[in-house]
């Protein structure tokens, strides 16, 4: 193997770093973070965990939007050509549930381990 071809395989997996696991490390960090902070702000109860989790879903999709945006943006796609395909954005970030997804989930059933009756 000679070095040039040992650039080029050094230069693929930092270009994959960035590209992959940089974006799926900021999106598990925070779908950690969100529903931890809305359990701060909403109510102790069932219908409680039911809303932190919809607005805990809500805004990951439209956080896994603006990152896979900026990917697309990184990559020299036109900003306009992305905003023509939005739908398309917004499907492939909801895709991205398969990666925060369970991190959101665990999150919120460990909730009521932490609640605490009204004494």
């Amino acid at each position: 193997m000679s070095e040039d071809d040992l650039a080029v395989d050094l230069g693929a997996s930092a270009l994959f770093s960035v590209e992959l696991i940089l974006p799926m490390v900021i999106l598990v960090g925070v779908a950690f973070w969100v529903p931890h902070r809305l359990a701060q702000e909403l109510p102790q109860s069932m219908p409680g965990l039911g809303v932190n989790l919809l607005i805990s879903s809500l805004t990951m999709v439209v956080l896994a939007a603006v990152v896979l945006a900026g990917l697309y943006v990184w990559q020299g796609t036109p900003l306009s050509l992305l905003l023509t395909g939005v739908g398309h954005l917004v499907s492939v970030a909801a895709q991205t549930a398969l990666i925060w997804g369970p991190v959101v989930l665990l999150q919120l059933a460990m909730q009521p381990q932490h609640w605490r009756p009204d004494l």
